[in-house]
């Protein structure tokens, strides 16, 4: 079994509205993303994957199959293509613009040695990480 699936539940975020303010994301939604908890909810079976955020804000759901991909759009409404790939244990997903194909973000999921769901968001020169704890 993937140690991803199950359900999460946002601790805490590091940097994010620098990640943000970096992407262009406006004020009024960096101040939501710093108030919300998300939950996440992650299911596989071979390659295709499922992934649905749960929020106050805003719900959104993923599914995907490992080296394909898809049309997705962003929190901000921005609207992107997303592969994604496994590299061991960490599902990366790379965004790009959909028309300029540029870019955008690189997200990694891992769990790491505590059990917690570490989500890494990087944008050129800057990091972002958010931490997840799992749902019993």
């Amino acid at each position: 079994m993937n140690t991803l699936n199950g359900s999460w539940i946002l601790e805490k975020n590091e940097n994010m509205d620098e990640f943000l303010k970096e992407l262009g994301v406006n004020l009024l939604i960096r101040k939501a993303a710093k108030i919300v908890t998300p939950t996440i909810i992650i299911s596989s079976q071979d390659k295709h994957w499922s992934i649905k955020m749960r929020s106050s804000f805003k719900n959104k759901d993923s599914e995907f199959n490992i080296g394909e991909e898809i049309d997705e759009e962003t929190p901000d409404g921005k609207k992107i293509r997303c592969l994604y790939y496994l590299e061991g244990d960490k599902l990366v997903c790379e965004q790009r613009d959909r028309k300029t194909r540029a870019l955008l973000a690189i997200v990694v999921k891992t769990v790491n040695q505590d059990g917690k769901m570490v989500e890494v968001l990087t944008h050129k020169h800057v990091v972002a990480k958010r931490f997840f704890k799992r749902v019993e």
